[in-house]
């Protein structure tokens, strides 16, 4: 798979939404790094960051861009629900050749055919429908987080765009997609992140998430990185060979080697502590007959050393 991650934060007296992305692609059962981003530009001031299906999600962006730029539109709102239906239209397209295909139909012909009893047209129906879970498409098809900044005002815009969901996440102000989500998304959340967050802090801390999730299998070691400013509106994109990029690993690596330093002060710290109690009170050894924890076994029965009373003779004598 890959990761995406996305922020909104404060610069220059309005908003920057700042993006981070990997260079991974999946193209079925390969992954392999293509020193190329996987940004595609929706419009002027606009970006979508793929992810899942490589093949697939270029061919959905690509469309959604031409649409763009041909109806001039400037509305990130309005840009996500052309990308969201270009992803829909993408599946539909999918669809209608596995299950209308070998019956010679497409959507068109098959809606205006008359000859299908209702229970078969209902159940090409069902089909359909399930089409994106049923086939198992859903599996590393992916989708796109979208930014960018509208014509008016001063606010930047992350949209989350997948088949069954187009979700606006200003609000939260962060988001990830891909193998490494939940990782780079963890590390937002622990630092308690919002909107007001300043351009340098916020970018420190996406770069951080994006390092983090690379321990998420299919998750690309390259970085490339694109600011969108919002005064004045503007999209500029660091590629894995800037100068920013290499700082920010430098810097990164630094801090990481402090962090592990004082990771290892501490565990240091908790033994200096805890060795004392467990010098004085040695943890039990298991009971005899079993592994530590398990219950005893229980003795066997002594044999009765009793003896029955005899019976009283009942002959006189």
């Amino acid at each position: 798979m890959t990761v995406a991650i996305a922020a909104v934060c404060k610069m220059q007296g309005g908003t920057a939404v700042i993006a981070a992305e990997d260079h991974m692609i999946t193209a079925g059962d390969v992954e392999f790094e293509q020193p190329q981003p996987k940004m595609w530009r929706q419009g002027p001031h606009a970006v979508a960051l793929m992810y899942g299906d490589a093949a697939a999600q270029a061919e959905i962006a690509n469309a959604s861009e031409l649409e763009v730029i041909q109806r001039h539109i400037v509305d990130v709102s309005e840009i996500a629900k052309v990308l969201y239906r270009s992803l829909r239209s993408y599946v539909r397209r999918l669809a209608e050749s596995d299950v209308l295909g070998p019956l010679g139909l497409t959507t068109d012909s098959f809606l205006n055919h008359q000859s299908f009893g209702s229970q078969i047209y209902s159940e090409i129906i069902r089909q359909l429908q399930d089409y994106y879970r049923k086939s198992g498409l859903h599996y590393g098809f992916g989708g796109a987080i979208l930014i960018g900044a509208d014509g008016i005002g001063t606010q930047g815009h992350v949209y989350k765009i997948e088949y069954a969901q187009r979700v606006w996440v200003d609000r939260i102000g962060f988001a990830a997609a891909g193998a490494g989500q939940w990782h780079a998304e963890s590390q937002f959340m622990f630092s308690r992140y919002t909107t007001e967050w300043d351009f340098p802090e916020a970018l420190s801390l996406l770069y951080t998430a994006k390092k983090r999730a690379e321990v998420a299998p299919g998750v690309g070691a390259e970085t490339d990185i694109v600011v969108i400013t919002t005064n004045p509106r503007n999209v500029i994109h660091f590629d894995m060979t800037s100068p920013l990029v290499a700082k920010l690993e430098e810097i990164y690596q630094a801090g990481k080697q402090r962090h592990d330093e004082a990771t290892a002060w501490q565990h240091q710290e908790v033994r200096k502590y805890i060795e004392p109690f467990l010098s004085q009170n040695p943890i039990p050894s298991a009971p005899a007959g079993g592994a530590p924890g398990a219950s005893p076994t229980p003795a066997a029965a002594e044999p009765s050393t009793s003896k029955k009373p005899k019976p009283e003779n009942s002959s006189g004598g």
